[in-house]
């Protein structure tokens, strides 16, 4: 056995190792001819021999704990072992596998990513220098390629702008991108394409004051992807998004909001942005908004963006909001979001919704769930603030489309549950469950549809506790054949009112509404199931109201047909209230009328009965028909003057 192995940094035989003589290296011949097989020794000692000649020539080799060896300068190693050897060596071309993958060079290869430290010095303390001229220089030069940042914290005082097709990522939160200036943004691109930005986070220290900046800024572009980015501390928007189409915000998470300027949000879609998705984030930025498409008092109109997904707190104006000042179709989507504990102190209290659309119509809100807002809500009026408040604006001469509130979720401690105002258009509240726990005399109502037309208030379920206001609120515009539906609806009203349907401006008009199939529980004696103000040709059937207080107050209300509805209260005095000019009514034998009616309005109602009435106040026409007929009995009876309880005459016996 013999010493084979060198050790070239003590310039002497290493005699840990043996190495079997057996073992040869080719000759020093560079002839066609096969070398003469040489021992390792003889290697070692010509290594040894060449050794004095070799000054700062040494392989610097560092070993890692796993064992791997690590050559810091690959290009100056490689001289070195070829000085050594006295034979030129080649780094082996890559080839990946699988079937048709070509050969490369490994410089090829290793040029697919860029790292930023490709750019920065060694040495640079990248947290306290300002480090966006070397990251920019690293983002110029993967212009349609990857730019990788490293887990660390970089310093920037300028935005870091990207071409199209660039994807920059970085290593989660512990890629920190410190955002050391006022006002700036920290990744821009503009008029590009396919840009992405992922997998890191964004830190701001500065409070800004003015709007139009972004952790990512995306302006005037399309198809780019803003992910798994975390945005801590920023100014006005965390990812910003402008006159952008087709384009996704996912997985972001935002905290911590800085700065003063006005209509901040973690996620900001402004001016003709359309087409977007923002799906899957956190918003918990504290500033005004949430998530935010708004037109900036402008003719833009940003269209079919959806919003799906996201979770949302506590911030002071509203969770999700599209704000628009030009009335078209959104073509928007609010699906599945979760948002609890807006405030409500922006815009001098007239704010605190949870999701509040401003628009032309054509936005559906379907399947979020809202919770604990409008918790310093002082103006509900104006705004029509609410956890989830929806306005239909003007829309031109054509018919708008209607905002659709369907499937949600909404528990309303304070405030309305639902607040819909149309302007003389259409909205569709359909299938939501509502709980209405507020007790203080402010905006209380479950649901509320206001100046509305063609409306469509079906199938919620509603839990009431508010003594204060009705379940349910509908108000009809002044203009005739407003065609309202109010059906289906479950409402479980503890406190309260259960369904007021009004005229806005009084009772002149046509209504030629549909109350139907609504079945209402009432607890309190000091409201009524049912109130209905100038509802004219109202066609009301199949409703049940059961409880304690009374079950029907209308007022003036013209010509309504009223059929197979249930009334029955344990109210001691009147329990169904027909008053006003309500002249054209018929109220058919088919309704179950419970407990003592006032009718001073004309209308006309047949019921059973085993007796003509001694209480209540009558109508002429009203009629009485025997419910327990028997030969010689009177098979009805016929009111003939009006009055408390009115001259009533037999209709002959039986």
């Amino acid at each position: 056995m013999a010493n084979d192995r060198y050790d070239f940094k003590t310039g002497t035989p290493d005699t840990s190792v043996n190495v079997e003589s057996g073992l040869y290296f080719g000759a020093d011949s560079q002839s066609d001819a096969d070398p003469a097989p040489r021992p390792l020794s003889a290697l070692a000692e010509a290594l040894r021999a060449r050794e004095e000649t070799l000054t700062n020539k040494t392989i610097d080799v560092i070993e890692r704990p796993a064992g791997n060896l690590i050559v810091p300068d690959v290009q100056g190693t490689i001289a070195t072992v070829e000085q050594l050897i006295g034979a030129a060596l080649t780094i082996p071309d890559f080839t990946q596998a699988g079937t048709g993958a070509i050969t490369r060079t490994w410089q090829a290869k290793a040029r697919d990513t860029i790292s930023a430290w490709d750019f920065i010095p060694v040495g640079t303390n990248t947290s306290a220098v300002n480090c966006a001229s070397y990251i920019q220089a690293a983002a110029t030069a993967a212009a349609g390629k990857r730019l990788y940042i490293p887990a660390g914290t970089y310093l920037i005082n300028s935005a870091i702008t990207l071409s199209s097709d660039t994807e920059v990522c970085g290593d989660g939160s512990g890629t920190i991108i410190k955002l050391n200036a006022a006002d700036i943004s920290g990744f821009l691109a503009t008029s590009k394409t396919g840009v992405v930005v992922r997998s890191l986070k964004i830190l701001s220290v500065i409070s800004g004051t003015a709007a139009y900046t972004g952790g990512v800024q995306f302006e005037s572009c399309t198809y780019c992807d803003a992910s798994d980015i975390e945005c801590v501390g920023m100014s006005w928007a965390g990812i910003y998004l402008n006159n952008t189409n087709n384009s996704r915000v996912s997985r972001c998470r935002f905290t911590g909001w800085l700065g003063s300027a006005g209509d901040r949000a973690d996620i900001m879609l402004f001016n003709e942005s359309n087409y977007n998705l923002v799906t899957e984030n956190l918003c918990y930025g504290g500033g005004e908004f949430g998530i935010m498409i708004m037109d900036p008092y402008t003719p833009a109109t940003p269209t079919g963006n959806v919003v799906i997904g996201n979770q949302v707190g506590e911030h002071t104006a509203y969770g999700i909001a599209i704000y628009t000042s030009t009335g078209y179709d959104t073509q928007t989507i609010i699906a599945n979001n979760k948002v609890r504990d807006i405030l409500g102190t922006y815009l001098s209290g007239a704010s605190g919704a949870g999701i509040f659309v401003q628009s032309g119509g054509g936005t559906v809100v379907t399947g979020n769930s809202v919770s604990n807002c409008c918790r310093s809500t002082s103006n509900f009026e104006t705004l029509g603030i609410a956890g989830i408040s929806a306005t239909v604006g003007e829309y031109g001469s054509a018919l708008a489309p209607p905002i659709v509130i369907s499937n949600n979720h909404v528990n309303a401690a304070r405030g309305a549950g639902i607040f819909a105002t149309a302007s003389n258009k259409s909205v569709v509240i359909e299938s939501n469950t509502v709980r209405s726990t507020g007790t203080t005399a402010i905006r209380g109502e479950a649901i509320i549809a206001s100046n509305v037309q063609a409306a469509k208030i079906r199938g919620n379920i509603v839990y009431h506790d508010n003594a204060n206001y009705y379940a349910v609120r509908v108000t009809a515009v002044t203009t005739d054949y407003s065609y309202n539906e109010v059906s289906g609806n479950s409402i479980h009203s503890s406190n309260g009112g259960g369904l007021l349907i009004n005229k806005s401006g009084g009772s002149t008009g046509t209504y030629y509404g549909l109350v139907s199939g609504n079945t209402i529980w009432l607890a309190n004696a000091s409201n009524f199931g049912i109130n209905l103000d100038g509802a004219h040709y109202l066609r009301a059937h199949g409703n049940s109201v059961v409880g304690s207080g009374p079950a029907l107050y209308a007022s003036g209300c013209l010509g309504g047909r009223w059929t197979g509805n249930t009334f029955v209260s344990s109210y001691g005095t009147y329990n169904i209230i027909w008053t006003g000019t309500s002249t054209g009514t018929i109220v058919d034998e088919s309704n179950l009328l419970s407990g003592i009616i006032q009718n001073d309005g004309g209308v006309i109602i047949s019921q059973y009965a085993n007796a003509a009435p001694v209480a209540g106040t009558r109508a002429v026409g009203d009629r009485v028909i025997q419910s327990v007929p028997v030969a010689g009995s009177p098979k009805g009876w016929r009111c003939t003057v009006a009055g408390t309880p009115g001259t009533w005459v037999s209709e002959g016996n039986l």
